[in-house]
């Protein structure tokens, strides 16, 4: 997730998940070399699975001058809108998710009703990156810094 623009009364941060449309694509063109039907139907799930459910784009636009927070997340299966109200937002958060090997993590809203808004549906490697994002966030916001470690 990063930075796109920023305004006095305006911020935006995307996620373009190049990685992962990347990594589908390569999987596409290795099934289609393949001989084996199993092997090739293997690799065609996968690259599907990832192409589908981790390609997925999100934009997140807080304005000020209307008052809204609007985020919109698409993939190759459709896109969904959400909108909240900025003064509904009460913190920003990095979520953690704990794997066998390593830890993955996703920026998330935090709004008054205590619902969770996350900007993403999955979690990703890289803490700094979305540490960056979540300090913006708040900096626009004028927001405290959570103490919370999760």
């Amino acid at each position: 997730m990063k930075l796109v623009q920023q305004t006095h009364d305006q911020l935006t941060v995307t996620l373009v998940p190049l990685l992962f449309w990347g990594i589908g694509i390569v999987l596409l063109l290795l099934a289609a070399g393949l001989q084996s039907f199993v092997a090739k139907l293997f690799l065609l799930g996968f690259s599907v699975l990832i192409l589908f459910g981790l390609g997925e784009t999100a934009t997140c636009r807080f304005n000020k001058a209307t008052g809204q927070v609007l985020l919109k997340r698409w993939n190759l299966l459709g896109s969904k809108r959400v909108r909240c109200s900025i003064r509904d937002v009460i913190g920003v958060d990095i979520q953690t998710a704990h794997g066998d090997s390593n830890d993955v993590y996703r920026v998330c809203l935090t709004l008054a009703q205590g619902e969770l808004f996350p900007l993403t549906t999955y979690y990703s490697s890289g803490r700094q990156e979305k540490q960056e994002v979540a300090d913006k966030i708040r900096r626009f916001l004028n927001l405290p810094k959570n103490t919370d470690p999760t």
